[in-house]
């Protein structure tokens, strides 16, 4: 009786992991998600905020903006999308929270986060989407700008969209800070994994790996 029921519970399995497999290529053939709107409605909503890098690292901001800016306005986020995709950009978004430390040596507190949109295909052949927020603060003196301190920054996941059946994850996570005169330098890398199906029948894939790197100015 027990090896009858763990036959029919592995069946089960099967079928459920082949039925999400099936989803999951409905998902990877879908038009533009929530996810990429609403992160280029952002974009848009204030340009700059904004960051664009190409594969090389070069910063290509205003040309990214020239490109787009008909696509957004017609609505047309699949283009864009496809454009970022096709040409392995780096697109992210810079917020700053400025706050003051009472402090007879005039130090101020700056926190910088920036948010990541990437978009990749597993080693299996399944696409998916995700957002990662980079957060790192940093102390300067308010007269001479020389930053004092670099705190270690902490990266998290913010939204993500690869199917019903994934379960996303951040694999080999490191970060880092520096600080220079009157810069700071955050970073953090990581690999992009992500669990299909249900346990004890599940499938691993791989995303890549990915670098997230940027500075600030107590000016900026």
């Amino acid at each position: 009786m027990k090896k009858k029921f763990l036959s029919i519970a592995l069946c089960l399995s099967i079928m459920l992991l082949l039925t999400s497999q099936v989803s999951a290529k409905k998902v990877d053939e879908s038009e533009v998600s929530v996810l990429f709107t609403n992160f280029i409605d952002s974009v848009f909503d204030d340009l700059s905020n904004l960051n664009v890098l190409d594969s090389s690292g070069s910063d290509i901001t205003e040309e990214f903006i020239e490109e787009t800016s008909d696509f957004y306005d017609n609505e047309d986020y699949k283009s864009i999308q496809n454009l970022i995709k096709d040409n392995d950009l780096s697109v992210s978004l810079i917020k700053i929270d400025n706050l003051n430390i009472e402090s007879i040596s005039d130090i101020r507190s700056k926190t910088v986060s920036k948010e990541y949109y990437e978009y990749a295909t597993s080693d299996r052949g399944y696409s998916g989407e995700w957002i990662v927020n980079v957060t790192g603060n940093y102390s300067y003196n308010a007269s001479t700008y020389a930053v004092t301190y670099a705190s270690t920054p902490s990266i998290s996941l913010t939204a993500t969209n690869f199917g019903a059946s994934f379960s996303p994850y951040m694999d080999n996570v490191n970060t880092s800070s520096s600080y220079s005169g009157s810069t700071a330098t955050f970073t953090a890398t990581y690999t992009m994994r992500a669990v299909q199906g249900i346990k004890p029948i599940t499938v691993d894939h791989y995303y890549g790996s990915f670098a997230a790197s940027f500075q600030d100015h107590p000016l900026q």
